[in-house]
Formats: structure tokens, C-alpha cells, sequence
């Protein structure tokens, strides 16, 4: 049915499970959606150099779309009520190439939105008023985007990683057009799974050992706690270390590395907690003390925010 599109998707991802998510992705993006919250709550992210077929997959998954049913948005978009009003009646938010910074305003659009719950809009010299999108958010970059550190979590949580690491044997400029040609039989291959295994197979990606090598790396890009550990103490704190202190290692490397939005002490502790840390109590004083294993041993479930602390 689509003979070549089957041979981009196995050419282009190693793992059965990689190429299950793609499916499953489609799935989701293509299937009518009810005005209501999300069954699944997804902010799918493809990841991979240049030149390693992402932007081939999204011009197969915007055919069939079509161009009435998707957006293309931008962190400015998401910040606005008139922005946001384009939104209105699109199956997809895409964004092939995405570059910069989200900021706090930006992720609790994108994570409501990712939800499917009501965002406020309004149309130019209009009152406004609050709606469900009902869009899937499907988002490509070659760099993982920098993000306002304390209101990562809820991003985290709902990020679906499909990273892209095989570059092409041949390029073949002329692929795009060849699976247009396919996209009936696409459609197909996409529908050829029930919704809620789609929806199965989104929320188990999130913790399957085939992607821990990329979610570490984009943890360790985009959460500064996680960044500091890996990079200046590996070996982590074996013995019992004040949070003053830690904190204070923890600014100077932020400014070391020219970090302009470093966490505040409390939101610091909390993270630490998150990353598998154990607190020690000195009875004597009621002072409480930190112990962090070694990077290899840090909870990055729950630093992503998949896991709650016990």
C-alpha cells in the first residue's frame, strides 16, 4: 500500500517500538478529537540533527492533514489571545524547526493546549472568551529548546521524544513527492491500530529503555539541577551536605556557564529531592542535610516529573 513509506520509517528508526510510535503518533494527531480534556496528553518531539528525515515526516503528516488543518505556531503565538484564536478548528500545531526559548507564559499554553483544556482567545477588536483547541502539538529541532526552569515540569511530563539518529544512506531529494503519492495508503498504516493502543504505546515511551540515552541528554540540557550534578559532582554528595552550601556550588556553575535564569533555593531543594536525594536530620540541631547519590543513580523519571518523590 506505501511501499517507500515503509522504507523511510524502517530506514530511518532501528527499533520495532520506535517505529510503533510513529504510528501511534499519526494516529492521535489524525484521529477526531471530542470537546473535552485529552485521553492522551502529548507534546510530541522529534529530535535529530539535520538532514535525518524529520522534516520528511512532517511534510507526509501535514498531506495529510491538510493545509486547513494545522497551524504552524511560535513561542510569540502561544503567548497571545489573537495568537492563539488562529489556533481555533486545527487538528495539529506544527512546528518544523523550532528554535529559542519557551517562556513560563508559552509552556502554560502549550501544556493546556496539550491537554485539551480551555485556553483564553480572542479575535482582533473583539471580546474574548475561553475554548479547547482540540490540536495535537507536534514540535522538530535540532537543539533541545531552552526553557523558563520553573515551569518545566507539566512540559516534561507531557514531552513524547522520537529521536532521529540514522542519517539517510542515499538522499533523495525527490522523497517528499514520492510518499505524496502514498498518502491514502499512509492514512491506512496509520488506522491500522485502534486509538486506545495508539494511546498506549504514546504514554509507555515515555519511560522505554530505547530513548534513556536521549532523555538523559535532554534532561541534562534542559534541567539545570541535572546539568550541574552531571557536569562538576558525578560522584554526587555521599556524605550529608547542607542545602546552603549545595546551593551556592550550584549558582556558581550557573554563572559559569552563563545561566541568566538560575532556580531560586526552595524550587533547588525540591529538585534534589526529585533526582532520588535523601535528607538526614542532626538531632541535635534539627538541621536537615543533603545526600546525593552519583549522576548514574539520579531518579531521571522523576526529575522529568514522571515519578513523584517518596
Amino acid at each position: 500500500i506505501c511501499p517507500n513509506w515503509e522504507k523511510f520509517i524502517n530506514d530511518t528508526f532501528s527499533t520495532d517500538f520506535a517505529r510503533q510510535l510513529v504510528k501511534a503518533m499519526f494516529r492521535w494527531v489524525l484521529a477526531p478529537k471530542k470537546n473535552e480534556k485529552f485521553k492522551c496528553e502529548a507534546i510530541f518531539q522529534l529530535q535529530g540533527a539535520p538532514g535525518m528525515g524529520k522534516g520528511t515526516l512532517l511534510d507526509v503528516l501535514m498531506g495529510l492533514l491538510g493545509e486547513n488543518s494545522y497551524a504552524i505556531f511560535d513561542s510569540q503565538s502561544l503567548e497571545s489571545k489573537e495568537g492563539r484564536h488562529d489556533y481555533l478548528s486545527k487538528q495539529a500545531l506544527i512546528n518544523p524547526d523550532y528554535k529559542g526559548h519557551f517562556s513560563s507564559k508559552a509552556i502554560g499554553a502549550l501544556n493546556a493546549i496539550a491537554s485539551n483544556e480551555p485556553v483564553s482567545v480572542r479575535s482582533l477588536y473583539k471580546n474574548g472568551n475561553n475554548a479547547r483547541l482540540g490540536a495535537v502539538v507536534v514540535m522538530a529541532f535540532n537543539e533541545t529548546p531552552r526553557v523558563s526552569q520553573d515551569s518545566k515540569d507539566g512540559l516534561a511530563r507531557r514531552s513524547v521524544l522520537l529521536p532521529f539518529k540514522n542519517p539517510p544512506k542515499v538522499k533523495d531529494k525527490s522523497l517528499s513527492g514520492t510518499l505524496a503519492s502514498e498518502l491514502s495508503g499512509i492514512f491506512n498504516w496509520a488506522w491500522s491500530i485502534h486509538e486506545d493502543v495508539a494511546i498506549d504505546i504514546i504514554d509507555a515511551s515515555r519511560l522505554h529503555e530505547d530513548f534513556d540515552e536521549e532523555r538523559k541528554q535532554t534532561l541534562q540540557e534542559s534541567n539545570t539541577v541535572y546539568g550541574w550534578l552531571t557536569d562538576k559532582h558525578p560522584d554526587g554528595f555521599l556524605e550529608p551536605s547542607a542545602l546552603t552550601g549545595l546551593y551556592q556550588f550550584y549558582r556558581q556553575w550557573c554563572d559559569e556557564v552563563g545561566l541568566k535564569h538560575p532556580l531560586g533555593r526552595s524550587n533547588f531543594g525540591k529538585e534534589l529531592i526529585k533526582g532520588g536525594a535523601k535528607t538526614v536530620c542532626d538531632k541535635r540541631t534539627g538541621k536537615h542535610y543533603y545526600k546525593i547519590p552519583p549522576s548514574d543513580q539520579l531518579n531521571v523519571q522523576g526529575l522529568m516529573g514522571l515519578t513523584r518523590p517518596k
